[in-house]
């Protein structure tokens, strides 16, 4: 497929509008020669969590979902969750309306997933979702709705990488991969050495298997939002910036001086980041979410991973539950996850307060 690929690459690379970072690799394919961008998650959603291999088809789908105006992760994790039910002998055309197709089966797949896309009927209920199809199917369904806070998962996987499962759950906008730096660039195995090198100055001294949550993966985890969200408030591209890429938190701070003539330092990135971070929660909290909404699919906490290196690995629900209340604790929230008035005061944010439910 390595291969296939490369020989598709015929418009080179690109970006988002005023980045110089490159992320964007843009592919040929037969639909439109404009909407040839292409990310690694829409290949490994339609690919690994449909089961759709050929090179030429996922590449057109990712055309598609550009001129359709969807994401394709949402899209495919929602289809996925069709393809799994009707596996499982629990969704059938006389339930959905019309017959959902099994996992590998292409040429269903590509017509169920423009249906689903374009919200046409009978399967508009898919289209707004996996959790509300979940909820509009029935209770039953609800084990197999792959999401947080209504967002439908990503394709890098939790169990073993215990920061990003915890950021995952906590994240303001549900489980997206670029809420916080991946716990494999700090991995024995898999890390970066000089990701590990930058991550001295945060207190990381030694790396750390990528599935361990303890103590000391919390609070790193902590820093790592908070620098990540800063990063975002500054609108710096995240794929530029540390700890495992060439910016480093001093280069920032000359970077935003130059521009705005703000003589910063890395301790008021994290400032600004946390400040985002907070007001983010303030307005999840006005508009109805509550810490029972920081939570995982119990799949992640039931069923190990079965296959590969982290064969076996599950996320322990006891100490899955641990760290959040650790997380509450020194990102300044009290134990139901809301934000403490001194918190709110030391964040010069004292004004959030009356948007925050009744304590």
């Amino acid at each position: 497929m390595r291969e296939r690929l490369v020989s598709a690459l015929v418009k080179g690379e690109g970006n988002c509008p005023g980045c110089p970072n490159d992320c964007i690799k843009i592919f040929d394919n037969g639909v439109d020669a404009r909407a040839g961008g292409l990310h690694q998650e829409a290949f490994a959603a339609f690919g690994l969590g449909l089961g759709i291999t050929d090179t030429a088809t996922l590449l057109d789908l990712n055309a598609r979902c550009h001129l359709w105006g969807v994401d394709p992760v949402s899209l495919a994790f929602t289809v996925s969750f069709a393809c799994e039910a009707a596996a499982r002998g629990m969704l059938d055309a006389r339930r959905l309306g019309a017959e959902p197709p099994a996992f590998g089966d292409t040429p269903a797949l590509v017509a169920f997933l423009e249906t689903v896309a374009l919200g046409r009927e009978p399967v508009r209920l898919l289209s707004e979702g996996v959790r509300r199809a979940a909820d509009a199917l029935g209770e039953e369904f609800g084990p197999l709705a792959m999401h947080v806070k209504g967002l439908e998962m990503v394709s890098f996987e939790p169990r073993a990488s215990a920061g990003q499962a915890l950021a995952y759950a906590v994240s303001p906008v549900g489980p997206r991969y670029e809420i916080v730096e991946h716990d494999i660039d700090f991995d024995p195995v898999g890390g970066w050495r000089h990701g590990l090198d930058q991550m001295r100055t945060l207190g990381t001294l030694e790396y750390e298997p990528m599935e361990l949550l303890d103590d000391r993966r919390v609070v790193r985890t902590g820093l790592l939002v908070d620098m990540w969200s800063g990063m975002d408030a500054l609108c710096l591209s995240l794929f530029a910036g540390p700890p495992v890429r060439e910016l480093d938190l001093p280069g920032i701070a000359r970077l935003v001086a130059a521009v705005t003539g703000w003589r910063t330092s890395d301790s008021e990135l994290f400032v600004w980041g946390r400040r985002r971070w907070q007001l983010m929660r303030v307005y999840n909290l006005r508009e109805g979410l509550r810490a029972a909404d920081d939570a995982l699919p119990r799949r992640f906490h039931e069923e190990p991973v079965d296959a590969g290196r982290h064969q076996g690995v599950l996320l322990d629900e006891d100490g899955f539950a641990a760290a959040l209340r650790l997380y509450y604790r020194i990102t300044g929230w009290d134990d139901d996850g809301v934000p403490t008035p001194e918190t709110l005061r030391t964040l010069d944010l004292t004004w959030a307060e009356a948007h925050l439910p009744r304590r």
